[in-house]
C-alpha cells in the first residue's frame, strides 16, 4: 500500500504556484553552488536518494558512493544523488553507523548554510508547537514538558525537556554532532527561550547536559563526564543546581532530580495517561471501595494522580526504596500522603501475591520497564510482557480497567502491544474489550518519515 500510495501521490495535482516552485528550485541552486565552492559533500549510491528526498533524515553509510571536498567529523555536508542533484545537507560523522543526520532538504536550504541557524529555527519551530497544544504559560498548570523530541522536531539525536517555571533544561544527547555543537546549541536554546522580547533576558538558565554514553560509543565520541551542568552563557554551573526541583504537571506537584533521575529526570511521555487514570478515579470518586494499583510506579505518577482524584485506595509498587522514597515524598506534596500504600517488591511477586490472596483493584495500571532494547530481545521480551498482563488481569475485578503500557520501540513499532494483552488475557482465562488506546503527548510529535521515533504504547481495557 506505501508503494501504491506513493505512485497515487506523484500523479496527482501539485498545488504550488510557480513561483513556489522556481524558489524551491534557487534553493537547492545554492546547495549546489555551496558544494562546488568547496562544502564538503556526500554523493548517494544510485537508487538511494528518495528516502531521503521524502524527509527520512538518517543517511546510513551503506547509502553513500562517495565522499567529496574532505568531509569531517561534525561538519556540515551537502548530500547529492548520484547524479549530483541536491537532496538536503546536514552533520557529518565518518565514525558512526549514521553518516549524515540530516538537517534540511535542498528545497528549504536558507542561507547561511550553519548548523546553529537551523537549531535555533528548529527550537523556534518546536516551542510554537508546545504554545499551541499545551498550555505553558507561568501560572498554568503545566509547566514540565518536551520541548525537542528528537527526529519528530528534526534535530536527530537530541532530547531537550523543560522543567518548571526557572528555565531549567536537559539536554539529552545521542550523537556526535550534538557534542560538537554544544556551544551553539546552548546559545540557541538561549535566544529562542530567553528572547529579549518577553523580558527573560536577565533571568537565569540552567542546562543539564546529559551524555548517553553507549551511543556516544558507537558514534566515536570520547567524553569523561556522563553529566555537565552549564549556564545559559555555556559555563560551568554545577555548583548553583539544587539537588532537586518542583515542577507541576495538570495540578499535580513532583520533585525531580534533573541530574540523577531516569531519562531526563522525569517520563514526561506519560502525562496524558496518568491523567486519563485521574479521570477515572473522579468519576469513582463516591465509591468508597474504589482502588488503584500502579505497578512499577517510579516516583509514583500514575498513583498521586488517582489520589489527587480523589481515590482513597491506592496501592503503589515498585522494586527500588530510592524511588518509593521520591514517590512518598510526591504524595506528601500533593497532601495525598494518607491515600497511597507504598509497597517496595518486586511486580511480579507482588501481583503473585495478590492472586494467591484473591486481591483485585478497579483499576490497574502496569508500566514497566523496557523490556525489549533490541530488536534481538524481543523474543524473550514478550514472554515476559504476557506473564506480567495475564498477571494483572487476574488481580482486576470484573468489570475493571487494565492499562498496559510499553515503552520498547521493538513493541510499539511493531503495534504488538494490543496483541500482547489479548494473548495475555487468554492465558488469564479473562475476556476484554478495548476502551483506550495512548502513546506519548502532544509534545512529542513523530516525523511520518521516521516512524521508528515512536516508543511508547499504552492499552486501555475491560477486563471481565
Amino acid at each position: 500500500y506505501k508503494i501504491t500510495l506513493r505512485n497515487i501521490r506523484k500523479s496527482s495535482k501539485r498545488f504550488d504556484t510557480d513561483e513556489q516552485v522556481s524558489e524551491m528550485y534557487g534553493r537547492s541552486a545554492e546547495l549546489k553552488k555551496a558544494m562546488e565552492s568547496g562544502m564538503p559533500s556526500v554523493k548517494l549510491a544510485s537508487g538511494k536518494a528518495n528516502i531521503f528526498m521524502d524527509g527520512n533524515p538518517l543517511v546510513y553509510g551503506g547509502a553513500i558512493d562517495s565522499t567529496e571536498n574532505n568531509p569531517e567529523n561534525g561538519q556540515a555536508v551537502g548530500v547529492f544523488d548520484h547524479n549530483f542533484r541536491p537532496v538536503g545537507w546536514g552533520a557529518y560523522n565518518s565514525s558512526s553507523m549514521f553518516r549524515v543526520r540530516m538537517l534540511e532538504l535542498a528545497k528549504e536550504t536558507e542561507s547561511p548554510i550553519l548548523i546553529k541557524r537551523v537549531v535555533k529555527k528548529r527550537i523556534q519551530e518546536a516551542q510554537m508547537l508546545r504554545e499551541k497544544v499545551l498550555d505553558t504559560k507561568k501560572g498554568g498548570k503545566t509547566n514540565a514538558y518536551r520541548l525537542i523530541n528528537s527526529e519528530g522536531d528534526r534535530l536527530s539525536g537530541m532530547i531537550i525537556d523543560k522543567y518548571g517555571n526557572d528555565n531549567h533544561f536537559v539536554v539529552s544527547s545521542s550523537a556526535g554532532w550534538v557534542e560538537m555543537h554544544k556551544r551553539d546549541i546552548i546559545d540557541a536554546l538561549r535566544e529562542v527561550m530567553m528572547s529579549e522580547g518577553d523580558g527573560k533576558n536577565d533571568e537565569d538558565m540552567t542546562i543539564v547536559w546529559r551524555r548517553d554514553t553507549g551511543m556516544y560509543d558507537l558514534e566515536g565520541v570520547d567524553v569523561t563526564e556522563k553529566v555537565s551542568v552549564y549556564d545559559k552563557n555555556g559555563d560551568d554551573a554545577s555548583a548553583s543546581l539544587q539537588g532537586e526541583i518542583e515542577i507541576m504537571e495538570n495540578g499535580v506537584k513532583y520533585l525531580v532530580n534533573l541530574v540523577d533521575g531516569h531519562k531526563t529526570g522525569f517520563y514526561v511521555d506519560q502525562r496524558d495517561n496518568r491523567s486519563f487514570v485521574g479521570e477515572l478515579s473522579k468519576i469513582n470518586n463516591g465509591k468508597s471501595d474504589f482502588s488503584v494499583l500502579d505497578c512499577c510506579t517510579y516516583t509514583g505518577g500514575f498513583a498521586i494522580n488517582a489520589a489527587v482524584a480523589g481515590c482513597k485506595n491506592v496501592t503503589a509498587v515498585d522494586s527500588s526504596k530510592i524511588v518509593l522514597s521520591i514517590a512518598a515524598r510526591n504524595a506528601e506534596l500533593n497532601n495525598v500522603h494518607d491515600s497511597i500504600n507504598f509497597v517496595p517488591s518486586d511486580v511480579f511477586d507482588y501481583l503473585d501475591d495478590c492472586i494467591s490472596n484473591n486481591r483485585q483493584y478497579d483499576v490497574l495500571v502496569v508500566d514497566p520497564p523496557k523490556f525489549a532494547p533490541t530488536v534481538k530481545s524481543l523474543s524473550k521480551a514478550l514472554l515476559k510482557y504476557i506473564g506480567l498482563n495475564a498477571r494483572a488481569m487476574r488481580c482486576v475485578k470484573p468489570g475493571g480497567i487494565l492499562i498496559s503500557c510499553s515503552c520498547s520501540g521493538a513493541v510499539t513499532q511493531r503495534k504488538l502491544l494490543p496483541n500482547i494483552v489479548f494473548e495475555a488475557s487468554q492465558a488469564a482465562n479473562r475476556r476484554i474489550v478495548k476502551v483506550k488506546d495512548g502513546g506519548a503527548g502532544v509534545d512529542q510529535p513523530i516525523d511520518p518519515t521516521f516512524p521508528e521515533g515512536e516508543y511508547l504504547s499504552v492499552v486501555a481495557v475491560r477486563v471481565m
